[in-house]
């Protein structure tokens, strides 16, 4: 059912009208925690990922970016920036092939 926004969503949860809600995992963690009972679960319904996008025959910038992303991705980088950030929820991706 539609809900005019986040605060009207988990309304409709508190209220027991609606029994579940969907929204990015590390938003509904936090949300979660206000309503007594409620449970985020281990699946998911949608991925969020993030890339870096470069122009056609950038060969060079296209090396250097996946050098850039391995490097902080192995090095435990991109992970502390999602702790800093309080991300609870968010993983670091694999790399790809």
């Amino acid at each position: 059912m539609p809900a005019d926004n986040e605060q009207a969503a988990l309304n409709l949860i508190k209220g027991g009208t609606a029994q579940a809600y969907a929204q990015n995992r590390y938003m509904l963690i936090g949300l979660a925690e206000g309503v007594p009972g409620a449970r985020v679960l281990d699946d998911r319904f949608s991925v969020a990922e993030m890339c870096f996008v470069l122009p056609k025959g950038r060969s060079a910038a296209l090396a250097y970016v996946a050098t850039f992303v391995g490097n902080a991705r192995t090095s435990g980088v991109v992970s502390r920036a999602i702790d800093a950030a309080g991300l609870r929820g968010v993983a670091v991706a694999q790399a790809t092939p």
